[in-house]
């Protein structure tokens, strides 16, 4: 079979084969030269948006598939998945404990996801306006996914950040040492915080740059929207807030869905750099 080599609007990169280091991208495919298979065609001028999308159908009728997007300065996992070997470890003597810690911001808006109709029905979904929001921080447990604790907050800052570990602490005050995975974010690495972690049972555990894919708190956050926030209309920011903190109160409620999603597997991307 032919392998396409890319597929480029404007300057998007939708696919799908290791591009030789050119030093710039390669031209588009047209929908012609995709509907004759011609090798020696492939790399021609860019195709318009409607070549594109018969394209798009003509490639995946052939076998080809558009590309997932990937952050461009995302770095190996190999390494990271080392340094985490050694708290889990801890854990595994039942010494310590691990935490994945991010935050969100529930945006009170309507999002909408799959809302389908019979053609020539609309079905008009109504919104609010304006994108007011809650500010949430919070930390499941690797080992136990129904166990989470949460800060409301009204600006995610170091001093929330300080308040959550508290609260982490309280829970495992048996345990010689707690665990935080968390990203890159000033107010993890703010002065203040660090001054008091230094006498505190914490330890933090910095992710890679651009590598959400390793913190399992997202994929917290997405069955948080698909769960919570995606499925209902609220006409007032308050209805919002009582709806995502109610998330957090069944949160134990929902073990059969967690435990697959929060499993310690992950998803490893590996960006291809070719300029």
């Amino acid at each position: 079979m032919l392998s396409l080599p890319c597929v480029i609007i404007g300057r998007r990169l939708c696919d799908l084969h290791p591009l030789q280091s050119t030093g710039r991208h390669q031209d588009a495919a047209t929908s012609r030269e995709v509907r004759s298979c011609d090798p020696r065609k492939l790399h021609s001028e860019q195709a318009d948006a409607v070549g594109f999308f018969r394209l798009q159908h003509q490639a995946c009728a052939r076998g080809f598939q558009l590309g997932e997007d990937l952050p461009g300065r995302c770095r190996r996992a190999g390494c990271f998945l080392d340094e985490l070997a050694v708290p889990e470890a801890h854990v595994a003597r039942d010494e310590a404990v691990l935490y994945h810690a991010d935050a969100v911001h529930p945006t009170h808006n309507t999002r909408c996801t799959r809302a389908w109709c019979a053609v020539g029905q609309g079905r008009p979904l109504p919104t609010v306006s304006g994108r007011e929001r809650v500010n949430f921080n919070a930390a499941p447990n690797a080992y136990v996914p129904t166990q989470v604790q949460l800060d409301e907050t009204s600006r995610v800052n170091a001093q929330g950040t300080r308040r959550l570990y508290e609260q982490l602490l309280a829970v495992h005050p048996d345990k010689a040492r707690t665990h935080v995975v968390c990203d890159n974010a000033r107010y993890h690495k703010n002065k203040d915080l660090r001054a008091w972690l230094a006498d505190q049972p914490i330890c933090q555990v910095f992710l890679p740059f651009y590598s959400p894919n390793l913190n399992l708190i997202e994929r917290c956050w997405k069955y948080l929207r698909q769960k919570g926030i995606n499925t209902t209309f609220y006409r007032i920011k308050g209805q919002s807030r009582i709806a995502v903190l109610g998330f957090f109160d069944r949160f134990p409620g929902f073990g059969a869905d967690l435990a697959p999603l929060l499993s310690r597997k992950f998803y490893i991307l590996d960006a291809q750099l070719t300029s």
